[in-house]
């Protein structure tokens, strides 16, 4: 690879990091308020999605060494016998469903780096529930996402590819803040289940 390549990958990773934490903590409080029946306060979401980066990029960077880590080991541990490999997708789906509160960790209740160790906990004993409603969110965000590249397709065809790609800039974040509700109303249930905290409890944090 080309020296002079490198820091611009590393850039550009970095930002796309950055965007990802952003536009996954914004939904968490969008959540709440439209549950409670509050008027929506953007200034205030960014507010604290902004403070919320830094922590939930060290943070996603130690899910994917661990997601590195649990692919290496069963590949390792099944060499030779490849039907055994098809563990890894059983194993990479636990893992993501321990770590899948993170985000609400370190937004609400300003966990830090221990957002991780927050998360696990509050999935101990229901991860796999967990899981089916994340893949559940998932697999309608794909089917949303699938039937807006038909149509972005289809209109840039007919109009202009700008046109098109104003739509994907406005329709798409839809699909992202769908998942960042799912995972923020799974937090709030957990933690009601297992604290006896309430959803208005949760989000008097913001206030």
């Amino acid at each position: 690879m080309d020296v002079g390549l490198v820091i611009p990958i590393v850039l550009m990773a970095v930002l796309i990091f950055a965007s990802y934490a952003v536009m996954t903590a914004l939904p968490v409080q969008l959540a709440y308020d439209a549950k409670l029946g509050q008027k929506m306060r953007v200034g205030r979401y960014y507010r604290v999605a902004l403070m919320a980066v830094a922590p939930i990029l060290i943070l996603s960077l130690g899910v994917f060494l661990v997601l590195a880590a649990v692919v290496f080991l069963v590949g390792f541990l099944t060499m030779g016998i490849p039907i055994l490999k098809l563990l890894v997708i059983p194993a990479v789906l636990w893992v993501l469903a321990m770590f899948s509160l993170m985000v609400p960790a370190v937004v609400i209740e300003r966990a830090g780096l221990r957002g991780l160790a927050r998360s696990a906990g509050l999935t101990k004993g229901y991860r796999w529930p967990v899981l089916g409603t994340l893949v559940l969110t998932g697999i309608c965000s794909a089917i949303l996402n699938g039937v807006i590249g038909f149509l972005v397709g289809f209109i840039g065809s007919l109009i202009s590819d700008l046109v098109a790609n104003i739509l994907v800039a406005t329709i798409y974040p839809t699909s992202l803040a769908t998942f960042g509700i799912a995972v923020a109303l799974t937090y709030a249930r957990l933690r009601e289940i297992k604290e006896g905290v309430s959803v208005d409890q949760i989000a008097a944090v913001f206030e």
